[in-house]
């Protein structure tokens, strides 16, 4: 039986914030029926990072990169949150008290699910952690398909 892969694949992408840039990116992927299920843009001084969760994450990295964009591919942890108050602090308070640092995170909810995606240093370690402390952990294509 397959191991199964529990590092969720995010496109980060470096663009310079101006008119067109992201319609310039979401359109190559869309020409090639690649769905963005979840996005999230940080902007500072001109420049930003866009981080993409797409249903084809090799193949729209490839795409993106033939077309002379700037993208990596960033393994992050996604774990379902409880939607209610107190959901994100119950995960929070659970990687602090293992002493799990969270270099970024962001979150979505769809289909009355709550997920949050949680980048580490890692995420090996903070599966571990969440899995210890009954938090359900996500593959790739159940993060993908909420």
């Amino acid at each position: 039986m397959a191991e199964i892969n529990y590092d969720v694949k995010l496109l980060a992408i470096f663009a310079e914030n101006k008119i067109g840039e992201l319609s310039r990116v979401s359109g190559i992927l869309a020409s090639n029926q690649i769905n963005i299920r979840w996005v999230t843009i940080a902007s500072a001084n001109g420049y930003g990072v866009v981080k993409l969760l797409v249903n084809r994450p090799d193949d729209a990295f490839n795409l993106l990169k033939q077309n002379g964009v700037p993208v990596t591919i960033i393994k992050v942890t996604a774990v379902e949150v409880e939607d209610r108050p107190g959901g994100l602090y119950a995960i929070a308070k659970c990687l602090a008290e293992n002493k799990i640092n969270v270099h970024n995170a962001s979150g979505y909810v769809a289909k009355s699910r709550a997920i949050l995606l949680i980048e580490v240093s890692d995420n090996e370690s903070v599966r571990n952690c969440l899995t210890k402390n009954n938090f359900k952990v996500l593959n790739e294509q159940e993060a993908l398909s909420v």
